[in-house]
């Protein structure tokens, strides 16, 4: 794992739009689908080394202690990089292998070849006691009926399954009573806006992608003069995480045009069924649409299907502040 930079963020979970109480193996998952979408650079060896801590039960609550810790020292990039590489401590099943190599090797042997008469003896004793055995089982099967025995053999199916999702707008999950089909949040992650705002941005008027594969979430301003609306443009970084403000202005002497999407076709919006999956409900609204309090009925105020990663779309929840990551899932037990 490459050396760190010095401005290398040491918060995962800010950095990496991750929920702090999310289990570790769902932060493994989480870590290995998004390292795997990234080409080979510093950017994927930050959520490599990330995942190597996170997803050691044994390193994240050490990290965790210090991290939320006011009076301890904070992390540094170096610390961090020397703390993934280190290996986990010897367990007591490590220590007794050590033990066991440590025993002369005629002991050893003495010790297997005891333990091979000993097998022999037990098999000896069951080949003569297993005569009436079918008949006990026979009678145990019989005792149970075949209501019994199908009810052994009946799983409930709690499965929860990503579906396949290429570029294509999820219109499975359009929100019905009864759709089984929902957009299961990955990731959430701020929507940036330019220092020379001068006020806050009010409207939120698109998410497109480009031909870089970043994602941008287009937003107007309020009216800083008269027949002036100034637009901003959210540049995120294939993974999530927001990595410019583009501004665009009818008398900035330093106008920027916006980039071209190329997205067009794989835009949407509208009611979808969203479960907050690996995010949780605190980035969510409280209510659905207009009110309505069915759980998940929520509007998508502006939502784009990746072209370039595969069961990935990037929506803005109406009533949020937030571009959040999801995967279409089906499932009666997907939350």
């Amino acid at each position: 794992m490459p050396a760190p930079g010095p401005n290398q963020p040491t918060d995962y979970y800010g950095a990496l739009g991750l929920r702090p109480a999310s289990p570790t193996h769902a932060l493994v998952s989480q870590l290995s689908h998004r390292a795997a979408q990234l080409p080979p650079g510093p950017e994927r060896d930050y959520v490599e080394q990330a995942r190597a801590i996170l997803g050691d039960p044994r390193k994240r609550p050490i990290y965790d202690g210090r991290l939320n810790d006011s009076t301890a020292p904070a992390w540094t990039p170096r610390e961090l990089h020397e703390f993934a590489l280190a290996q986990p401590p010897r367990t007591a099943a490590t220590g007794a292998l050590s033990m066991l190599t440590a025993i002369p090797r005629r002991v050893l042997t003495g010790i297997v070849a005891g333990l091979a008469v000993l097998l022999v003896l037990i098999i000896a004793l069951v080949s003569c006691s297993g005569s009436g055995s079918d008949d006990v089982s026979a009678d145990t099967a019989s005792g149970l009926g075949p209501e019994a025995a199908a009810s052994a053999s009946t799983t409930v199916d709690a499965s929860c399954e990503i579906v396949a999702l290429d570029g294509e707008i999820p219109n499975q999950a359009a929100w019905s009573a009864t759709n089984d089909y929902a957009l299961q949040l990955t990731g959430q992650y701020p929507i940036a806006s330019p220092q020379s705002a001068r006020n806050p941005i009010s409207i939120i008027n698109g998410v497109h992608q480009y031909a870089d594969h970043t994602i941008g979430v287009q937003s107007d301003n309020h009216r800083d003069q008269i027949d002036v609306m100034p637009q901003y443009l959210s540049v995120h970084s294939p993974s999530g995480p927001p990595v410019k403000v583009i501004e665009q202005t009818g008398v900035n002497i330093d106008y920027t045009p916006l980039p071209t999407p190329i997205s067009k076709n794989t835009e949407f919006s509208g009611r979808y069924r969203i479960v907050a999956g690996d995010v949780g409900d605190d980035y969510l609204p409280t209510v659905g649409l207009a009110g309505q309090p069915e759980a998940g009925n929520l509007s998508v105020l502006y939502g784009v299907a990746d072209k370039f990663q595969p069961n990935t779309v990037w929506l803005v929840i109406d009533g949020g502040a937030r571009l959040f990551k999801a995967q279409l899932v089906k499932g009666t037990s997907c939350e």
